[in-house]
């Protein structure tokens, strides 16, 4: 609200302020319309006498010379209230920046069939136009075109339109329906702001930007579809957005911004996308009726990112690294899959999430802090680390050590059992099940794949669905069905995810080389500048005057050859 009302305070300040233009310089007046005289011998329109309605003539007779009307000037009509519908002729081809600001009046205008651009504020403060008819040839809509156009109820887009501005048709409080093209590329910041009657909006897959707050406080707004050629949401794209049920995202989609999904109280599920990384602060805050988000891939939660989401009672966070202590804040919480690993930046305070009673602990998890579940009653704790992670006597609440229970890999009750502190809670016990990765020293070149198989053992009451997670999509990424394929060469931990209980295989990525390629094995002082002749490891010569520079190993069967120069030798395998 405060920023609206910056906004709006502006406009009031241009309604009162006259705009400077160089038309002032020498106005002529015909037939109720000032006109300025163009260098090129054409004319522009620059204020009016006239109210009611205003044909504007294709050409303006000023001292017996006919003078062909092209432009109206920045602010020409501004604030003239009793205008009620204004004709455009064909030949004007530009309209200056707040050029009817403030005609409240106005209910209907023809635009030129050849306008390609709606500049700044044009229609600004319009409330009584309800409709208007764009040309076919208007590729651009520029800032605050029809800001605070109130009476606006539809409106449809041109073909060649590319570029909706920052505030174009904010707090078009009655716009409900909008046709948007297959062409459009951008979408500025607040450019729907409080278009509260919309219900629907179409986003064509040309989208590569939506501004900040581009449909904030659309309460009308039901559902959406963003297109994969988003890759990242700006903050509070839809914030306010009460009525939103529905939202697909995109598959390339890397992260949710500041506010993006904030206070949608409707929205109850959400699927995210593989790619996403990153929850930015407050995205789905006060989204009391989200039950179901997928967030195993996650690796930073911001802070507040899900406060106030009293409907969340289970999260899973198997690949988070980086989660601010006030992510989860008033949320219901009362199951939780803890990260694989425990890292220095996952700050999660489990004291804000109070009805916390099942854990699941991640296999890499080599010691827990003291306090982290003091305030939590927590009576069943899955722990998937073979090695009891170091904890302190204030890691968990006296009702943990005094009737919780314990579940445990198999063959580690002996291990937990002796171990400090752990051994204080009293019923400690194996795992019902475990997740078998059959497959033994995993390997596979770069580029190509290998297939991963995993079961539970023993069979386990309802099928469990085994998921499949690379810890280092760098190196190697993993598929739902455990195909792994090979990125770049190194190690990679592939992680086997069944309900909580997790088993992770160690995959090695082999760089192999391109056929064709040079690896310099040896080299003694070899100058760039040289030539040389080149001979197998038989002492044949297999080529001679070779200029180094221009050397490649085209014609070369793969082997170790000798470079041999007046100033050295090179050993090379290709």
């Amino acid at each position: 609200m405060k920023h609206m009302t910056i906004r709006l305070a502006t406009i009031v300040l241009m309604l009162t302020t006259l705009i400077p233009t160089k038309a002032q310089q020498t106005q002529w007046l015909y037939d109720g319309l000032f006109y300025h005289i163009n260098d090129d011998g054409t004319c522009s329109v620059v204020s009016t006498l006239k109210t009611g309605e205003i044909v504007i003539p294709q050409v303006a007779v000023i001292e017996g010379k006919n003078y062909i009307v092209t432009a109206i000037l920045e602010g020409a009509f501004q604030s003239k209230d009793k205008i009620t519908s204004i004709d455009l002729p064909n030949s004007v081809t530009s309209i200056g920046e707040y050029a009817f600001l403030g005609c409240t009046g106005l209910t209907t205008i023809k635009l030129p069939d050849a306008l390609a651009k709606i500049s700044t504020g044009t229609f600004s403060l319009c409330t009584g136009l309800t409709s208007v008819a764009l040309p076919s040839a208007l590729s651009t809509i520029g800032s605050e075109a029809f800001y605070n156009c109130t009476g606006l109820i539809s409106l449809h887009l041109p073909n060649l339109l590319t570029s909706i501005g920052d505030h174009a048709f904010f707090n078009c409080s009655n716009l409900a329906v909008i046709a948007i093209p297959n062409t459009l590329e951008s979408i500025g910041d607040d450019a729907f702001l409080n278009c509260s009657k919309l219900t629907s909006i179409y986003l064509p897959g040309t989208i590569t930007h939506i501004g900040t707050g581009a449909f904030s406080n659309c309460t009308g707004l039901t559902s959406v579809i963003i297109p994969n050629s988003i890759t990242a949401l700006g903050s509070s794209v839809f914030s306010g957005c009460s009525s939103l049920a529905s939202v697909t995202l995109p598959d390339a989609l890397t992260s949710i911004g500041y506010h993006s999904f904030s206070n949608c109280a409707k929205l109850k599920s959400m699927t995210l996308p593989p790619s996403v990384t990153t929850i930015d602060e407050g995205a789905f805050v006060n989204c009391s009726e989200l039950k179901d988000i997928n967030l195993d891939r996650v690796s930073q939660i911001k802070y507040g990112a899900f406060v106030g989401c009293k409907e969340l009672l289970n999260i899973s966070i198997l690949k988070a690294k980086d989660v601010n202590s006030d992510a989860f804040i008033n949320c219901a919480i009362v199951s939780a899959v803890l990260p694989y690993e425990w890292t220095e930046n996952f700050k999660l305070d489990f004291s804000k999430t109070p009805n916390l009673w099942k854990v699941y602990i991640g296999e890499a998890t080599a010691s827990i802090p003291p306090g982290t579940f003091k305030n939590n009653k927590l009576l069943l704790i899955y722990s998937n680390a073979a090695t009891p992670p170091e904890i302190s006597t204030t890691t968990f609440s006296p009702d943990t050590y005094d009737k919780g229970i314990l579940y445990v890999p198999q063959g580690c009750v002996n291990a937990y059992k002796g171990a400090k502190v752990w051994n204080l809670i009293p019923d400690i016990r194996e795992l019902p099940y475990q997740i078998d990765i059959s497959d033994e020293n995993v390997s596979v070149d770069i580029s190509q794949s290998v297939t991963l198989t995993a079961s539970v053992v023993p069979a386990y009451g309802p099928p469990v669905q085994i998921k499949w997670y690379s810890l280092n999509e760098d190196i190697a990424t993993v598929t739902s069905e455990g195909i792994v394929t090979g990125v770049s060469e190194g190690k990679a931990t592939i992680v086997a995810f069944g309900d909580g209980i997790t088993a992770s295989k160690e995959v090695s990525v082999i760089s192999v080389m391109t056929p064709g390629a040079v690896e310099d094995i040896a080299t003694d002082t070899t100058a760039e500048e040289s030539t040389f002749d080149i001979y197998n490891l038989q002492g044949i010569r297999v080529a001679t005057g070779i200029d180094n520079a221009e050397f490649s190993a085209a014609g070369l069967a793969p082997g170790i050859y000798i470079l041999v120069s007046p100033h050295g030798c090179r050993k090379i395998k290709i």
